[in-house]
């Protein structure tokens, strides 16, 4: 009879979810899934078996999970995006529009002979 992984699993499936992701949460979905038909086959110690389905559940959650974020990612960049660049342009004209009604405020100004105020901040 093989010896369990179910300390490993587990571990694989809380890093997953924890901050690795996919990267670990698929190994611990795929040798979870191994796992549990090996033990219920009679060919692994089925002392880990309640830690090999746990680390199996959450390495399928954090599976999901990156899914779910990247489709997040996707539609974002996908409609949010242009509208925000659209306005950081509007922004950016509109501020060009200023700069340039101060600069001809200025040169009127200096034509009347009149001192110049600082630029406000």
């Amino acid at each position: 009879m093989k010896p369990h992984r179910g300390t490993l699993i587990l571990v694989f499936g809380i890093l997953g979810l924890v901050g690795c992701g996919p990267i670990l949460g698929i190994p611990a979905w795929i040798m979870g899934n191994t796992d549990l038909k090996e033990i219920a086959a009679g060919r692994m110690d089925p002392a880990g078996q309640g830690n090999t389905k746990v680390g199996k559940i959450l390495g399928m959650i954090s599976c999901i999970l990156a899914i779910i974020g990247i489709v997040v990612g996707i539609l974002f960049s996908v409609f949010a995006a242009p509208r925000m660049a659209e306005q950081i342009k509007l922004q950016g004209e509109q501020m060009q529009q200023q700069i340039e009604q101060q600069q001809q405020e200025a040169q009127r100004l200096i034509k009347e002979g009149q001192p110049v105020p600082a630029p406000a901040r």
